[in-house]
């Protein structure tokens, strides 16, 4: 219902910044960088995405077509990828991909044979290095995408059944071995160590599903990618197998106290009676 009302309404409600408009969504994040939105058309512009998002949320193939012919494929990936693009349009847009194009009811080929795709997933990977590098200290709104948004959406993708029938990972193995080695470095980094296990695991998954897709690929990642995945999957069993035993531990001592309580109770019974 809402998703008819939305596509049947002009365009003063369907505010997309496709084609001909590129240049006013530019001018919008140069402006508007880093201050509050309450009554930008950008912040409309950005609200609309997300409601079009939520409509496609548990896979509704009428929807997500309709959102196709409002937003194309190629035209998310040019305005993230853009040098002026900011986070959080970042944030929507890859939220829109996900639920729109990669995690749909239908399989949509060209998500996974298009060669713009990897031009995203080299800005994606050049934004990971970046939170890297600043140790998470830098862009607040960079560093949310980078470790909430990007995971989400790698995994989806390349979790797909798509991925072995159409996606070219050896022509592309530099872009694809980069962006493994910098989440390996993200999860790394003292910001992530020092996170919780709601923000660690996403990207843990991520890694072990793309070492695992070079290993069934037979793509050869170089020594340093391959040493710390390795050196990070010790680490990461050593650190659940911890956890494991501090929570057996906590359960055995409060099953202890339980027992201590319970006699002292029959015991204080007995003397009663």
């Amino acid at each position: 219902l809402v998703m008819t009302e939305i596509a049947n309404s002009g365009d003063e409600v369907l505010l997309f910044y496709n084609d001909q408009q590129f240049p006013q969504l530019l001018e919008l994040m140069k402006t508007e960088r880093g201050i509050d939105l309450p009554t930008s058309n950008l912040l409309y512009h950005l609200n609309l995405l997300r409601l079009l998002t939520i409509c496609t949320e548990g896979k509704n193939v009428n929807t997500e077509m309709r959102c196709h012919s409002l937003l194309p494929l190629d035209e998310i990936v040019k305005i993230v990828t853009h040098q002026e693009c900011i986070p959080e349009v970042k944030q929507y847009y890859i939220d829109f991909l996900l639920h729109c194009y990669v995690d749909a009811e239908v399989d949509n080929k060209e998500t996974f044979t298009k060669e713009f795709m990897w031009d995203l997933f080299q800005n994606m990977s050049e934004d990971i290095h970046h939170v890297y590098r600043e140790n998470g200290e830098g862009d607040e709104e960079l560093t949310k995408y980078v470790t909430i948004n990007l995971p989400r959406c790698l995994i989806s993708y390349f979790s797909s059944k798509m991925v072995i029938s159409f996606i070219k990972i050896p022509g592309h193995q530099e872009i694809f071995c980069q962006l493994l080695e910098n989440l390996v470095r993200l999860l790394r980094s003292k910001f992530i160590d020092s996170s919780s296990e709601e923000l660690k695991s996403p990207l843990e998954k991520c890694i072990k599903l793309m070492h695992g897709i070079c290993k069934n690929e037979g793509i050869v990642i170089p020594g340093n990618i391959e040493d710390e995945v390795h050196a990070h999957t010790s680490t990461d069993a050593a650190r659940k197998k911890a956890i494991l035993w501090r929570k057996m531990a906590k359960n055995k001592q409060s099953s202890v106290f339980q027992s201590k309580e319970d006699t002292v109770i029959n015991i204080n019974r007995s003397q009663q009676q």
